[in-house]
Parts: C-alpha cells; sequence; structure tokens
C-alpha cells in the first residue's frame, strides 16, 4: 500500500479531507457502512495519488508544480463531489482568478504591471473554459493567453544587436539594414518592438533561416525569455496544425500558434514562416488563407483559433517568412510582405561565414579542446552555407577521432 508524502502541500490530504467529510454525513447509516467508506476512501485516496504522480510527467512546460498540484487536486474534488453529492464542488473553477491562477481580475486583464497587456478576453476565455466538461481538457494548456505579457521594446541595444547579426552574415546585409532601421525609428517614437511582414528570398541554402533564427536570439539577449515560433510550411497543406481544429471533432486540438502564444512571456515575438511558397493544401484548405488573415492587421488583431473560438491579438507579433521561389507565392499574400533578397555569398564574405559557422559547430559539438578556432579550408569551397555546415560537422568529428588516436 502506498504511503501519503509527509511533505507539506500533499494533495492526497485534500482528497482525504473532502472524502472524509463525505464520510461523516454517511456513517449515521452504520457502523459496516463507516468501515466499508474508510476503506473505500484509503483505495480512492491511494488510486487518486497514483494517477496524481503519473500525470506529472505531462505537465505542461509552463506551468508549475505547485500548480500543476493546485489543478488536479481541484479536479479530483470536483469529480468526487458530483460522485458523491450529484454537484459541483465548492473547489471546482467557479472564478476567473481560480481559473487563471492569479490574485484578482484586474491582474488577468493585464493591470498588474504597466506595460504588460493580455492578448485574450479573460472573461470569454473563462466562459470557453466552462463551456467544456471533462478532464485533462486541451483548453487548460491556454491558460497562458491570459496571463499578463511583457513587451520587447525597441531601443539602441536592440539596433546594435542585429547590426552584429548582420555582420556575421554579410550577404544577408540588405534585410539587417531593414531590421535595424524599423528599430532605431520604434525607439525614437518609444514604440515596442515589431517588424512589418518581410519576405526573405533567395536560392536554396544561402542561410535566410539561419539569419532570422540568429535575429531572434540577438532579441532575446536583451529580453529575457524571448522566444521565435518556426511554421516549417514545405509540403504542409495541413491549416489544422495552424489554426486549431473545432471541437466538434474528437480530436480537437488548438493549433500551434495559440499554443505558443500561450506559453510566449511576449506579446510581440516573433513568427517564422519558413519556406512559405511550397505550402499545400487543397482549393478549400489553402494555408496560403490562414497567412493572409495572419499578415492582415486589421485580421490578426482577432485571429481565431477554431478550438479556442476566443480571439486572439496578434497585431504585436511581427512574421517574417522566406522562399526559394516567391513568384510561387500567391500575389495576394506576396503583396502584404516586403520583398528582401538574400544573395548566395561571394568570396569576401564566404571566410566572415565560414568563421561564424565553424564556431558553432564546434560550440555545439562541445569540442573545443580538439579544433581550431580558425575554420578548416574545406568549408571555403562548399556551395552554400547549408553545405558549409555539412561539411564543417564531417571536419569536425574528423579532426576530433584523430585527436583521439593520437593520444
Amino acid at each position: 500500500m502506498l504511503r501519503k508524502p509527509k511533505a507539506a502541500g500533499n494533495p492526497l490530504r485534500s482528497f482525504e479531507e473532502a472524502a472524509a467529510t463525505a464520510g461523516v454525513l454517511l456513517r449515521t447509516r452504520g457502523e459496516a457502512a463507516g468501515q466499508i467508506l474508510e476503506q473505500s476512501i484509503r483505495i480512492l485516496s491511494e488510486a487518486m495519488y497514483a494517477e496524481y504522480r503519473a500525470q506529472m510527467s505531462l505537465r505542461p512546460v509552463e506551468m508549475s508544480e505547485t500548480d500543476f498540484r493546485r489543478a488536479f487536486a481541484r479536479q479530483r474534488l470536483d469529480w468526487l463531489g458530483r460522485a458523491v453529492f450529484g454537484r459541483r464542488s465548492r473547489f471546482a473553477l467557479d472564478s476567473l482568478q481560480e481559473a487563471l491562477g492569479v490574485a484578482s481580475a484586474k491582474e488577468a486583464s493585464g493591470m498588474a504591471r504597466e506595460g504588460d497587456e493580455v492578448i485574450v478576453d479573460p472573461e470569454a476565455f473563462l466562459a470557453r473554459l466552462k463551456a467544456e466538461p471533462g478532464e485533462n481538457r486541451p483548453i487548460q494548456r491556454l491558460t497562458g493567453l491570459c496571463q499578463p505579457k511583457r513587451l520587447a521594446k525597441s531601443c539602441p541595444d536592440t539596433s546594435a544587436a542585429i547590426e552584429y547579426v548582420g555582420g556575421t552574415h554579410p550577404n544577408c546585409m540588405a534585410a539587417t539594414e531593414r531590421f535595424a532601421m524599423s528599430v532605431r525609428a520604434q525607439a525614437l517614437a518609444g514604440r515596442p518592438l515589431r517588424f512589418a511582414p518581410v519576405l526573405l528570398h533567395g536560392a536554396p541554402g544561402v542561410g535566410k533561416t539561419r539569419f532570422v533564427n540568429h535575429l531572434a536570439r540577438a532579441i532575446a539577449r536583451l529580453n529575457d525569455g524571448f522566444e521565435a515560433l518556426v511554421l516549417p510550411l514545405a509540403g504542409n497543406g495541413d491549416t489544422l496544425s495552424i489554426s486549431g481544429n473545432s471541437r466538434g471533432w474528437g480530436n480537437a486540438t488548438p493549433g500551434r500558434i495559440a499554443r505558443f502564444m500561450a506559453q510566449s512571456r511576449y506579446s510581440n515575438p516573433i513568427i517564422i514562416l519558413d519556406e512559405v511558397d511550397k505550402a499545400g493544401g487543397s482549393h478549400e484548405t489553402r494555408v496560403a488563407d490562414i497567412l493572409l488573415n495572419l499578415l492582415e492587421p486589421e485580421q490578426n488583431k482577432v485571429f481565431q483559433d477554431l478550438y479556442l473560438e476566443v480571439p486572439i491579438d496578434l497585431s504585436r507579433v511581427s512574421f517574417i517568412a522566406t522562399a526559394n521561389e516567391p513568384e510561387k507565392i500567391p500575389p495576394a499574400l506576396r503583396s502584404r510582405m516586403q520583398q528582401i533578397e538574400i544573395r548566395a555569398p561571394n568570396q569576401e564574405e564566404l571566410p566572415v561565414i565560414a568563421r561564424e559557422v565553424w564556431r558553432e559547430i564546434v560550440q555545439g559539438e562541445g569540442l573545443e579542446k580538439f579544433a581550431d578556432p580558425n575554420p578548416p579550408r574545406c568549408l571555403m569551397h562548399a556551395a552554400s552555407v547549408r553545405e558549409m555546415q555539412f561539411i564543417g560537422r564531417e571536419a569536425l568529428y574528423g579532426i576530433a577521432m584523430k585527436s583521439e588516436v593520437a593520444s
């Protein structure tokens, strides 16, 4: 038989307290019934605690163990109240504060700190939360949408960080100047960070997606917890993975954008639409139609996830798309983005890129003690940045193996 841990906050204690209350009401029917009830309480408590331990592995990364324990206890106590008394327990989600784990509705509305904001209506979210009965509901993973979110600021340091990224990606200088100029203008106006929709296009392997990822990392170094979402669109004709699946279906689930925004600490992250020219879909369910709504200012303020059914404000989000063949993008979608070409690096730029690629590979593999800081000459013969990464990794493994044999 499982023993109850002595640590404070054990959910088993809450379960036993609720069950004991039920036992007091029912013991008047006789001592025998009371003994049966006590045995049932023990079995139920042990089963609930075992289930709690099993579900800990499924805890959302954005939820602390304490919050998960409280939510689990509320769910099970509500179930117990329905089973014993035929009604909801007093621990059920009956208020906005309880549902979102905040101290007040004012905090949930984004007024906790100056500059914070929420991207959904908390009261509408709570109504949607109550409308879906059952346990382990996907909507419970979206409560982060109601949490006050920060705004990444535009400042001279941000502009300098972007220019540094451009220095290590010299073939992306046109895009670097565009982003840095946007940040400088926003800093003068005291506005938060946001890039108007941009399409970076060029031959395969020239480093478009790599550049945008490095751009997001540079911003993250100045804004703790800032993240970017990469949506791979090559061959993707499943609009439901982006905009969610209606809860009328058995496999109903929120889309990737809603899940990402729920986890994001910021209301103005970067979403990368990778290889948008290769997005698939039938005439009825084209991914391009979803992207049109994302890039249209009047539409992205009320983005609709089919599962959530509560508008999400994405007007602060920066959308950056990449493509190899921009002419294959529907004209209506292409017209909503500023197009910037990322050309292949020339002979003067190759050593700069090779040095940065080599440094990333060596650090990523943790083999600094085996490798020279200067990249091997074989990287200079690569036809693209992507091929440079492949060649560099193979060269590093060879150097490491030779060093091991020599030692």
